[in-house]
């Protein structure tokens, strides 16, 4: 396992390498890093990975890195890092979608056509995030369950943190479905829910998996 400092040396390595690239060959590098803000709230890491963030003046000329986060005043991230992130030119904040957005979301991911658009923006309040997961959730709910979520069970009301813990306290005591995500959050990538179905005796996932013609 390599150090900490040899990783610092092979990422200088790679952003170099990236840059002259760009001079080179005129590609672009673009590095995405997104979820800064649930480093300090979530994985309360001994040594932060924000405090690694290269500064503005190390970037290469053709690299540019885009962060993805609902707040920059974290207490790992560089001051510079912090200031070029908030600058004006430099920040573009995701506002609310409107209706039709939504609405073609839903026949995207190819929700029934019964279940009312006008109803689901409403419930999402045009928030990307929980407009996604009120579509994926009713798309996969029987007519009892669809009812229900739209009588209004996954309310959002602007705090996205209390919409988890909605749909935590659903599955929390559920020892099955809890194992089901503890296996999905370790692995590094997508999993193969045939590979998972076989490792977990959880019988929703067995027949998940059939219904798919995978076990």
């Amino acid at each position: 396992m390599k150090t900490l400092d040899e990783r610092r040396e092979h990422f200088g390595t790679l952003l170099r390498q990236a840059g002259e690239r760009w001079a080179r060959d005129g590609v672009r590098t673009l590095i995405v890093v997104d979820g800064l803000d649930h480093v300090p709230r979530e994985e309360k890491p001994q040594q932060s990975f924000l405090k690694e963030l290269p500064l503005p003046e190390a970037i290469p000329e053709g690299v540019v890195f885009v962060l993805g986060t609902q707040r920059v005043d974290l207490q790992d991230l560089k001051p510079s890092v912090r200031d070029q992130a908030s600058m004006g030119e430099r920040m573009i904040s995701v506002r609310s979608l409107k209706p039709d957005a939504v609405y073609r979301m839903a026949d995207l991911l190819k929700l029934d056509a019964s279940i009312p658009r006008e109803r689901l923006f409403e419930i999402s309040r045009g928030h990307p995030l929980v407009a996604r997961y009120l579509i994926e959730s009713l798309r996969d709910a029987d007519e009892t369950r669809r009812a229900t979520i739209l009588a209004g069970s996954m309310p959002f009301e602007g705090d996205l943190e209390a919409l988890y813990q909605s749909a935590w306290r659903d599955i929390r005591d559920d020892e099955q479905a809890c194992s089901v995500l503890g296996y999905i959050a370790r692995a590094e990538g997508s999993i193969d829910l045939d590979l998972l179905a076989k490792s977990i005796a959880d019988p929703l996932l067995k027949a998940r998996s059939e219904q798919q013609g995978i076990c």
